[in-house]
C-alpha cells in the first residue's frame, strides 16, 4: 500500500509540474500575436543627458507603414564634445517580438545600410549592460543594439528570448504573474542606433567613443522605461 501511495503522489507531482511547464513554456514561446497585450507608451524627451557630451538637438519622427512594431516612432538626437559629432537614433517598438527582436533585420527594414554590411556586423558584450554590434561603413562607425526593459540589452532573437525567459523565472515576476498583475513576456524594445564620423580617430577609438555613450545611454533609460501592467492592475 505504501508503494502504492508514494506512486500515486509521484503521478500527482509530475502532473503538476507538466501543466505548469505546459503553461510557461506556452506562455514564453508561444505565438505573440495570439495573445492582446497593453501598449505602454514611451515619451521620448527633447534632451537626454550624456556625460561629457554637450546636447546641440532633437527631432521627432515616425516612419511610415502599416504595421506600429515594424515602423515605430522614434527620435533623432545630436551631440558635440571636443569637436566629435555623435548622433543617435532611437525608436520604440510596443511588440519586438520575430524578425523584430533582431538588430540585423531592423537594420535592413529601417535603414539604407547594405545587408552585407549588416550581416557581418561584430557583436560585442558589455557585463551588466548586454549585447551590443558595431561596424563601419563610409567613414562612418555604428553601434546599435535593442534595450529591453529588464535585464541586459540584445541584438538577435536567441538573446532576445533568452533573456525573456531569464526575467520571466525571477520569483517576483512569476507571483505577479500568477495573480494577473503582469504579463509573463514583455516583448518591448528601445532599439538604439548610435554613429559618430572617423574623422581624426581610427575604429578602434570611434568604438570607444559609442560603447561608452551607450552606457551612459542605457543608465539613463533603464529606470525610465515605462512598467507594463495589465488593465487596472498595479506593478508595485
Amino acid at each position: 500500500m505504501k508503494t502504492i501511495r508514494l506512486y500515486g503522489r509521484n503521478l500527482l507531482l509530475i502532473g503538476l509540474f507538466s501543466g505548469v511547464t505546459f503553461v510557461l513554456g506556452n506562455s514564453l514561446i508561444g505565438d505573440p500575436q495570439a495573445r492582446t497585450l497593453p501598449q505602454a507608451t514611451l515619451q521620448f524627451p527633447e534632451q537626454v543627458p550624456l556625460s561629457d557630451w554637450q546636447w546641440q538637438e532633437s527631432k521627432a519622427f515616425k516612419l511610415e507603414g502599416d504595421e506600429p512594431a515594424n515602423h515605430p516612432s522614434g527620435r533623432h538626437y545630436q551631440y558635440l564634445k571636443n569637436g566629435v559629432l555623435l548622433n543617435i537614433e532611437t525608436y520604440y517598438l510596443s511588440k519586438a517580438s520575430g524578425n523584430d527582436a533582431d538588430v540585423k533585420q531592423l537594420l535592413q527594414s529601417l535603414t539604407h545600410l547594405p545587408p552585407d554590411l549588416i550581416q557581418e556586423s561584430t557583436i560585442y558584450y558589455q557585463s551588466g549592460i548586454g549585447f551590443h554590434s558595431f561596424f563601419t561603413h563610409q567613414k562612418t562607425a555604428y553601434l546599435t543594439t535593442c534595450m529591453n526593459p529588464e535585464g541586459e540589452s540584445t541584438v538577435d532573437q536567441k538573446q532576445f528570448l533568452n533573456n525573456q525567459i531569464n526575467i520571466a523565472l525571477q520569483p517576483k515576476r512569476l507571483t505577479q504573474w500568477i495573480q494577473g498583475r503582469v504579463p509573463l513576456r514583455d516583448d518591448r524594445c528601445l532599439w538604439v542606433m548610435m554613429s559618430t564620423p572617423l574623422e581624426g580617430m581610427d575604429e578602434k577609438t570611434a568604438q570607444t567613443v559609442l560603447e561608452a555613450a551607450w552606457v551612459d545611454w542605457f543608465n539613463w533609460w533603464k529606470p525610465r522605461f515605462p512598467p507594463l501592467a495589465l488593465a487596472g492592475q498595479p506593478t508595485d
